[in-house]
Order: C-alpha cells, then sequence, then structure tokens
C-alpha cells in the first residue's frame, strides 16, 4: 500500500479543504467562489425585468407559458409528414401508381414542414419585438 500523495510539493500535509467532507454543513462556509469579487456583467443585461424575479412556482409557470408555443412543435412536424406520406401512400393504392404518390406525398410534406417551421420563426420574432418595444417604452 502506497502512503497518501500530498498536494504540495514541501510535503507537507495538503490543505483540509480538500480533505474536508463536502457535504458537511459547514461546506458553505469555506467556499471561496461566494466570496469571490465577480466585478460587473461584461454586457449591460437589457432584457432582464427590473421587478423582482418569481419564485417556485410562479417561475415555473412563467417558463411554461413562454415554452407552450414549442413544446408541441416536434409533434406538428412529425404529423405533418405521417398526414401527407399516409395520404399519397392512400392515393397509390387506390390508383395504383406505386411509389409516386408517397414521394409526392413526401415532397407536400417536406413543403408544409418548412411552412410550419418559418410560421413558427416569423411568430417567435413578432413576439421578441413587441417584448422589445415594451421593455423600450417601458425604460423610456
Amino acid at each position: 500500500m502506497h502512503p497518501p500523495v500530498s498536494a504540495t510539493p514541501d510535503d507537507t500535509p495538503a490543505s483540509d479543504s480538500w480533505e474536508q467532507d463536502a457535504w458537511a454543513e459547514d461546506a458553505w462556509k469555506r467556499d471561496d467562489w461566494k466570496n469571490a469579487d465577480w466585478g460587473k456583467p461584461a454586457a449591460p443585461s437589457s432584457g432582464v425585468p427590473k421587478g423582482p424575479r418569481k419564485r417556485g412556482l410562479a417561475a415555473y409557470n412563467a417558463g411554461m407559458i413562454e415554452a407552450g408555443p414549442y413544446l408541441t412543435f416536434g409533434l406538428q412536424i412529425a404529423f405533418a409528414m405521417v398526414f401527407f406520406v399516409g395520404l399519397g401512400y392512400a392515393l397509390d393504392r387506390f390508383l395504383g401508381s406505386t411509389p409516386w404518390g408517397m414521394v409526392g406525398g413526401a415532397a407536400v410534406g417536406m413543403v408544409a414542414v418548412f411552412a410550419l417551421i418559418a410560421r413558427m420563426a416569423r411568430e417567435a420574432d413578432a413576439r421578441q419585438r413587441a417584448k422589445r418595444d415594451a421593455s423600450q417604452d417601458g425604460a423610456e
């Protein structure tokens, strides 16, 4: 068995902060990061609301309200593709034109997906612009 290796070059015992239990109750008191001088932020925070921060359930609800339009985005894309490819498959079965209905359905589905992405981006841009305009009106 090897003796413990010291963290210092002169073979003095290693600092006790490395050897103490991180879960001990006084760990916060020993934390050097909380006492650091962080200075000013790198950029001004123009988009941060001026009021008190929401905590707990209110913060969760506010985040879910903002994320709401995007939560079903993947399902909308998947259902658009499944719908149009399924429509092409049904058309193939009815007309007997096997791969062309599905190929056409996939192409129309891709156009629908791109239109969905463009609409979501346009709506997100409009919401961001409205939020920015409202914050600038409130700051003046």
